[in-house]
């Protein structure tokens, strides 16, 4: 099985040789187990990607919805915390996966006026992660740490372990560029309606 997502994708690929052809019309891939496969595959309109799969049964090119790629469309999920509160705060929390594993993951928490930050705190994935890298050594992608009405902090997502993450901010006081861990005044004092958002993308474990 081949898959590619993207009208462009694929003339890009042809450009390395890998692909020869044209959108609309018959496309080959030169070499997959060393047996050629080919067909006609349709241009890529515009709205939403689209993954083509290469069926060897009926030789020819089947275009599937991105969003059913990974098993379904974005989901929600209820994070569990450590040292995080929620009370009567606000959780907007929800991934999407794609068939070959990659995981985004979009979170933010409005807090409200029972919601409480501790120090150390971890916030669990939707899935799991992949552990090829050492915990806490893997920035996970931004965050923003929101004082609501006076500014916004910018932070990172580390990987604590397969399962959980943790929000690091940036600390600009020293010559380069350091991070900070985030406790209940840092680093602000949280109130009702300050927010903490990130946005992340991982591979899923096997």
């Amino acid at each position: 099985m081949i898959r590619f997502y993207s009208g462009t994708d694929i003339k890009n690929r042809a450009t390395s040789g890998d692909v020869s052809g044209s959108l609309p019309g018959p496309l080959t891939v030169n070499a997959i187990k060393g047996n050629a496969i080919s067909g006609d595959i349709p241009d890529v309109v515009s709205g939403d990607p689209v993954l083509f799969v290469y069926d060897r049964d009926l030789n020819t090119w089947v275009p599937v919805e991105l969003a059913s790629a990974g098993g379904a469309g974005w989901q929600s999920w209820t994070p569990a915390y450590e040292n995080i509160t929620v009370g009567n705060g606000v959780e907007v929390a929800r991934y999407i996966e794609t068939a070959d594993g990659l995981v985004i993951v979009q979170y933010m928490l409005t807090f409200g006026s029972s919601t409480t930050m501790g120090s150390n705190h971890t916030i669990s994935l939707p899935v799991d992660a992949d552990t090829s890298f050492t915990a806490e050594q893997m920035n996970m992608g931004p965050a923003l740490l929101i004082d609501v009405g006076t500014t916004t902090y910018q932070g990172y997502v580390r990987q604590i372990d397969t399962g959980k993450v943790q929000v690091r901010v940036f600390n600009a006081s020293f010559t380069h560029l350091r991070d900070n861990g985030i406790t209940s005044v840092t680093p602000m004092a949280w109130v009702e309606d300050d927010v903490l958002s990130f946005n992340i993308r991982f591979e899923r474990a096997p």
